[in-house]
C-alpha cells in the first residue's frame, strides 16, 4: 500500500516556546525498521500531552502519546501487518521526533510499544489505555514488587494491606483491578463517596472519603478490624501538589515501614514514582539546563507490557475503564479540549475520534451562521430607529398644534420649536426606558428558554416576537398625535418575551458554544461588528424608505425582514457540539436558575496555594465599570441624533446618513480591527508577561541534585503519567487574556475624549466627523463579554453573558431616562451640547472603577467549585 507524503488532516503541535498550534501539511512518516506506521483512529488525551512541553523540554513536536488504529505499513517479519487493527503508545523526551506523535493521522510507533487490539476491547477504550496501565504496573509491579496476575510471589516479598489514595483516577483505577489480580489483600481506597460503589465493585476491600477529617483514624481502625498487619504499600494516584498534597495526606496514615510513591514523587525521599517509559532511555530538559538522561528499565518495561497484555486479554472482564468519554470536533476545539484534560482533570479518560477533525474555515461555518444571523436582525431592527425618533418629532408636533394656534409659518420650520423638541425627547427617554425595563426582563425570560429549548428555538420566539411588536407600531404609527404616542409606547411591553436584549444574548450564548474559548473576545468583537453593519444600512434604508415611500413604510418593511429572519433561524441555525459537558448537568432550574445571571456577579470565594481563602471582588468591579461604561457611552447615538435634529435641522435622511456612516465605521472596525487588536495586544503581553517562564535557571545546589533515576525524582508539575488530577485548578484560561482588560479600560479613555470633543461643534459636518472618529473607541462591549466569560467557570458562560447584557440594559435605563431628562431641560435653554461634557466625565468614572477590577490570583481554586465536585481529590 503506497502512503501520501503529506497529511491533509490537522495535527496538533507544540512550538520550541511553547505555543500549542494547529499545523497542516504533517509528512507522512516513512517505514523504518522496528517500527510501523499507523492511520490513527483514535488519539488518546493525557494531561502529559501539553505539561511535558514547559515542564520537561519536550517541544517542536507533534503531541500525544496513546492512540488506536490500523497499519498502513509495516516491514518483512514484523509481527504487525498491513491492516492490523493496533494500538498503544509513543516515546517521549527531549527532540521527540514528529512521527511520534499521536494526535495526528499518521504515526510511527516501535513495534515493542504496540499490540492488537482484539475483539472484546472498543478501538476508543483502546487509545486510552496504555499509559495509565504501564504506569499503574510500574508502581504495583517494579516498585512495591507485587506478583505479575497469575505469577508467584518473588523471594523477599512480604504480603501486606495495601492503600490506593485517590483511586478514581485513571492511574488508580488501573492499579485497583491490577492489584486485585495479583491477590493483594486487603485493599483500602481512598475517593468521594459517589465512587465507592463503583470501587467497591473493582476490587476495594474499604473504600473512604479523602476529605473526611478523621479519614486517618478510620483506616486505621479499618485495619484494626479486618485483623491486619499495618499498612505494608501506599500508592497516591491523584498527585494533586501544595501545601498539604494528596502524598502528604496519605502518609499521614502510613507508618515508617511503608513502602510509599506517588505519581508526581515528592521531597520526602521515601516517596518514588513510577515512569510509563522504560523500554528505552528517555532524555528531559528541566527548564534552561542540559538535558538529563534517564537509562531505560528493562526489567520494568516487560513487567509494565505483560501488564498491559493481561488488560488487553481480560477487557469487559477482569479489567476495564469505567469511563471513556470520545471527542468529536474541529481541531482547535480539539485543542482546547486536551488543554482542559491538563489543567482540570476529568473522571475517566478521553478520546478523540479519528485523530482531529479538519477545521470548518468556509463561509457557512457555524460561527459565521451565526454572525449572517446578528447581521439579518439588527438591520431589520435598524430599519426602523431612525423613523421612529422622526415618528415621535411629527406626532409630538401634532399633538402641539392641538392645543396652540395653528403655525403660519413655511411648512419646513413649523416643528422647529423648544417646546416640541423638549416633547420629543421627553418621549424618546421614555421609550428609551421601557425598552430598558421590558428588556431586563426579557433577559430572564429568554436565558431560561436557551437552557430549556437551547438557542435555535429562543432565537426563533425572539424574532417572532418582534416582528408582532413592529406590526403593532404600524398601527400607532397611523394613529399620529398624542394617541399615537401611547399606542407606541405600549408596543414595548411586547418586548418582555421578545426583544433586542434577548435576540443579542441568543447570538452571544450560540458563540459561546460553538467557538473555541481563546477566541471568544475576537468573535464577540466580530458578532458585534456584523451588528453594527447590518444597523448601518438598516439606518439608511429605513430613513431612505421613509422618505421616498412615507413614514409608514419602514416598518412594514421591518415586519417582512423579521419573518425572513425567523424562518433562517429555524433552518439554518448551528446545533451546539454533540459532547458539551462542561454546562451539562450544572444549570439549575426554578428561580434558582432564574436568578442565576445575578448570582454570578457575586464576590467568589478562591482558596491560594497556601490554603488562605480570600474574596475576590473582580466580578462586582468589572459589572460596575460595564455599567459606567455603558451609562457614559450609551446614550451617544441617540445624543448625537437628536443634538443634530435640535441644532442643525437634520431630517431622516440625513440622521439615516450620519448614523449609518457611524455604523458601518464601527462595524468594520469591530469585524476587521479589533481581532486583530485583541490577538496583537495578547501576544504582547505574553512577551511581556512570559518570556522568562520558559528559561527556569537552576542554582548550582539544585545543578547538583538533578536526579537520573524517576524513582527519585521530586514533583514535576507536568510528568504526570496520565494520571489525571481531580483536585480542579483554577478554570482554564487563556494565558494573554490580561490584554482584554487593559484594552477594555483604555478604550473607554477614548471614547470618553472622542465624546467630549463633539461638544464644540458648530458646523453640520462636525457632527458627521464626530460620528466618524467615535467607532474606533468602541471595542468595549466586546471586550467586557470576553473578560467575564474568562472569569467564569465553563458552565456559567451562558449566566455571565446573561449578566452583561443585563448590567448594560440597566445602564442603558438609567443613561437614556436621566441623560434624556439632561438634553431636554438643557435643550430647553439653548445649551444641549453641554450633555456630551456629562458623558465624558461618567467615562472617566468608568476607567477609574475597572482599575480595581482583577482577575482571581494565579493556582487559585474557587471553593465554590470544590465543594460542588465533592472533593480536591477525585
Amino acid at each position: 500500500m503506497s502512503l501520501p507524503s503529506k497529511s491533509t488532516a490537522p495535527a496538533l503541535f507544540v512550538d520550541q516556546d511553547c505555543n500549542y498550534k494547529i499545523i497542516h501539511d504533517v509528512p507522512v512518516p516513512g517505514l523504518v525498521p522496528g517500527e510501523v506506521v499507523v492511520k490513527v483512529s483514535f488519539s488518546g488525551v493525557n494531561p502529559a500531552d501539553i505539561k511535558h512541553a514547559p515542564h520537561l523540554g519536550v517541544r517542536s513536536t507533534v503531541m500525544g502519546y496513546d492512540f488506536s488504529g490500523h497499519v498502513v505499513g509495516a516491514n518483512p517479519g514484523s509481527p504487525f501487518k498491513t491492516g492490523d487493527v493496533v494500538a498503544g503508545h509513543t516515546p517521549t523526551g527531549v527532540g521527540k521526533p514528529w512521527k511520534y506523535g499521536a494526535h495526528q493521522e499518521y504515526l510511527a510507533c516501535p513495534e515493542e510499544l504496540l499490540f492488537k487490539v482484539p475483539a472484546n476491547l472498543p478501538l476508543d477504550h483502546a487509545a486510552a489505555l496504555t499509559t495509565v496501565v504501564a504506569t499503574a504496573a510500574d508502581g504495583l509491579y517494579s516498585i512495591f514488587n507485587y506478583p505479575l496476575p497469575g505469577d508467584q510471589p518473588a523471594a523477599g516479598f512480604t504480603p501486606g494491606p495495601l492503600l490506593i489514595w485517590g483511586a478514581s483516577t485513571s492511574v488508580g483505577l488501573c492499579m485497583l483491578q491490577l492489584a486485585r489480580a495479583s491477590g493483594a489483600s486487603p485493599i483500602f481506597v481512598t475517593a468521594s463517596p459517589k465512587r465507592h460503589a463503583l470501587l467497591e465493585k473493582l476490587g476495594a476491600t474499604r473504600c473512604f472519603d479523602y476529605a473526611s477529617p478523621d479519614v486517618v483514624s478510620a483506616i486505621e481502625a479499618a485495619v484494626a478490624e479486618a485483623g491486619a498487619r499495618p499498612i505494608a504499600y501506599a500508592a497516591d494516584c491523584a498527585g494533586s501538589v501544595g501545601e498539604d498534597s494528596s502524598a502528604e495526606q496519605m502518609l499521614r496514615c502510613v507508618g515508617a515501614h511503608a513502602s510509599v510513591l506517588s505519581v508526581v514523587g515528592g521531597k520526602n525521599k521515601r516517596l518514588k514514582m513510577p515512569l510509563a517509559s522504560a523500554h528505552s532511555p528517555v532524555k528531559l530538559a528541566f527548564g534552561a539546563e542540559p538535558t538529563v538522561e534517564i537509562p531505560a528499565r528493562p526489567e520494568a518495561a516487560a513487567k509494565m507490557w505483560k501488564s498491559v497484555h493481561w488488560a488487553v486479554d481480560n477487557y469487559g472482564t477482569k479489567f476495564e475503564l469505567p469511563v471513556v468519554d470520545v471527542f468529536k470536533g474541529e481541531a482547535e476545539k480539539a485543542l482546547e479540549e486536551v488543554k482542559k484534560v491538563a489543567v482540570l482533570g476529568k473522571f475517566g479518560k478521553l478520546s478523540g475520534a479519528g485523530a482531529v477533525k479538519r477545521v470548518g474555515r468556509g463561509l457557512w461555518s457555524p460561527a459565521n451562521r451565526i454572525l449572517f444571523a446578528g447581521f439579518l436582525v439588527s438591520l431589520t431592527l435598524g430599519i426602523t430607529q431612525v423613523p421612529i425618533i422622526y415618528v415621535f418629532r411629527v406626532m409630538a408636533c401634532e399633538q402641539f398644534y392641538n392645543t396652540h394656534p395653528p403655525f403660519d409659518g413655511p411648512a419646513s420650520e413649523q416643528c422647529m420649536r423648544r417646546e416640541i423638541d423638549a416633547n420629543t425627547a421627553r418621549q424618546v427617554s421614555i421609550l428609551g426606558m421601557t425598552t430598558s425595563i421590558c428588556g431586563i426582563l426579557n433577559l430572564f425570560i429568554c436565558g431560561d428558554l436557551i437552557k430549556r429549548w437551547g438557542t435555535r428555538w429562543a432565537l426563533v420566539s425572539q424574532t417572532g416576537l418582534l416582528g408582532i411588536r413592529v406590526a403593532c407600531q404600524i398601527v400607532a404609527v397611523s394613529a399620529g398625535g398624542q394617541r399615537g404616542i401611547d399606542l407606541m409606547q405600549y408596543t414595548q411591553l411586547i418586548g418582555i418575551l421578545g426583544g433586542p436584549r434577548g435576540y443579542m444574548l441568543v447570538l452571544n450564548t450560540a458563540v459561546a458554544e460553538v467557538v473555541e474559548r481563546r477566541k471568544h473576545t475576537g468573535v464577540f468583537g466580530r458578532l458585534q461588528g456584523a451588528v453594527m453593519i447590518g444597523t448601518a444600512i438598516g439606518y439608511l434604508l429605513g430613513g431612505v424608505i421613509g422618505d421616498v415611500f412615507g413614514i409608514v413604510s419602514p416598518f412594514v418593511s421591518a415586519v417582512g425582514c423579521f419573518a425572513v429572519a425567523t424562518t433562517y433561524g429555524g433552518i439554518f441555525w448551528p446545533s451546539p457540539p454533540e459532547n458539551d459537558d462542561e454546562a451539562n448537568g450544572k444549570t439549575t432550574s426554578g428561580a434558582s436558575g432564574f436568578l442565576a445571571p445575578i448570582k454570578v456577579l457575586m464576590p467568589q470565594k478562591y482558596r491560594l496555594d497556601n490554603g488562605k481563602i480570600i474574596r475576590n471582588y473582580g466580578l462586582v468591579f468589572l459589572a460596575l465599570g460595564i455599567f459606567f461604561g455603558v451609562f457614559a457611552t450609551g446614550y451617544a447615538p441617540i445624543l448625537i441624533q437628536m443634538y443634530a435634529t435640535s441644532r442643525f435641522n437634520f431630517g431622516t435622511t440625513e440622521n439615516g446618513i450620519l448614523m449609518s456612516g457611524n455604523a458601518w465605521i464601527r462595524g468594520v472596525f469591530l469585524m476587521f480591527i479589533f481581532p486583530e487588536i485583541i490577538d496583537g495586544g495578547r501576544r504582547w503581553f505574553a512577551k511581556s508577561t512570559h518570556a522568562g517562564a520558559l528559561q527556569k535557571t537552576l542554582t548550582e545546589e539544585e545543578r547538583n541534585l538533578i536526579p537520573t533515576h524517576p524513582e527519585d525524582m521530586d514533583p514535576a508539575p507536568g510528568l504526570m503519567n496520565a494520571s489525571e488530577p481531580t483536585k480542579a485548578p483554577p478554570e482554564e484560561e487563556d494565558e494573554d487574556s490580561t490584554f482584554d482588560l487593559f484594552f477594555l479600560r483604555w478604550s473607554l479613555v477614548v471614547d470618553g475624549i472622542v465624546t467630549s470633543l463633539a461638544a464644540w461643534a458648530t458646523e453640520g459636518w462636525h457632527v458627521y466627523l464626530a460620528a466618524f472618529l467615535l467607532p474606533f473607541a468602541s471595542g468595549s462591549a466586546p471586550a467586557a463579554k470576553g473578560v467575564i466569560t474568562e472569569m467564569c467557570p465553563p458552565h456559567q458562560r451562558q449566566d455571565a453573558l446573561s449578566a452583561v447584557t443585563l448590567v448594560e440594559s440597566a445602564a442603558t435605563l438609567t443613561t437614556q431616562g436621566l441623560f434624556g431628562l439632561i438634553f431636554a431641560s438643557l435643550a430647553a435653554i439653548g445649551k444641549p451640547n453641554l450633555t456630551f461634557f456629562c458623558n465624558a466625565a461618567l467615562a472617566v468614572v468608568a476607567v477609574g472603577v475597572l482599575l480595581l477590577a482583577h482577575y482571581p490570583p494565579p493556582d487559585s481554586v474557587r471553593v465554590d467549585e470544590e465543594t460542588e465536585e465533592s472533593s480536591p481529590q477525585e
